[in-house]
């Protein structure tokens, strides 16, 4: 159809009272093909009224954004100069200063209260933890547990509102 895309709804009727139980919308961007695919549905709650929530959207990038999925990740090296291995809505790694890699996202956040998890190696397991968070990206430390240490395997996962 126009501008908005197309939606498939998915409805249900109880005492002869129809209402929705799903949805699934198909978003374009002005004259362009493609875009984002968004899904709807009701919480498990027994009622019938109310709004149906969004659970789950994949944008045209590539993306899936939910509250139950990663929202970014990456392996990088943490020695000499910052090099990511493999990522997601990861654009880059900067070396902030010893253990401290600043790690910025391809898309921002919806907010700063995400989770963001990181573990190290270098022979043996060092301490990992996020610090400075901000929508656009977080310092991933490594520490050998008396001081940072700049490490050769860093892998991040972020979760949180999409």
């Amino acid at each position: 159809t126009g501008g908005d895309g197309v939606a498939l709804e998915f409805d249900g009727e109880y005492s002869n009272n129809p209402w929705k139980l799903a949805k699934i919308t198909a978003k374009t961007s002005g004259s362009a093909y493609g875009g984002d695919m968004e899904i709807y549905t009701k919480p498990e709650d027994g009622s019938q009224g109310g709004a149906l929530t969004k659970i789950l959207e994949l944008t045209g990038d590539g993306r899936g954004k939910s509250v139950f999925t990663g929202l970014a990740w990456a392996h990088f090296d943490g020695t000499g100069t910052p090099a990511i291995d493999a990522s997601h809505n990861v654009s880059s790694v900067s070396d902030s200063e010893t253990g401290q890699m600043r790690v910025n996202f391809t898309a921002n956040m919806a907010d700063a209260n995400y989770a963001a998890v990181v573990n190290s190696w270098w022979g043996y397991a060092y301490t990992g933890g996020a610090m400075d968070i901000y929508v656009d990206g977080f310092k991933a430390t490594t520490s050998n547990g008396s001081s940072y240490t700049d490490v050769n395997s860093i892998m991040v996962s972020v979760f949180g509102n999409p």
